[in-house]
């Protein structure tokens, strides 16, 4: 998908989007002290199955690049990705 503005990418992301972001927000964050203090070694492990356009948009998102250029990565199904984010 190509958006000719972004204003058009902004228009749709408020309409189809709201629960990618809500997503992204639950499941990609630092930790904070409590969860620290629970987990020293630091490495918490999730498991996220979903499809490849809601992945490319987390990508976009932890790299933080403009959201409105996920169509630009290529994810092929099947694939397995790892995101790693350090304290």
């Amino acid at each position: 998908i190509h958006w000719a503005t972004r204003e058009s990418y902004e228009k749709y992301v408020g309409f189809e989007a709201p629960p990618i972001i809500d997503a992204f927000k639950t499941y990609f964050h630092r930790r904070d002290a409590k969860l620290m203090e629970e987990n020293p070694s630091g490495r918490e492990n999730i498991l996220i199955v979903g499809h490849t356009q809601v992945f490319r948009y987390f990508l976009t998102n932890v790299l933080q690049f403009d959201t409105s250029g996920w169509a630009r990565f290529e994810i092929n199904n099947c694939s397995i990705n790892r995101i790693y984010i350090y304290d």
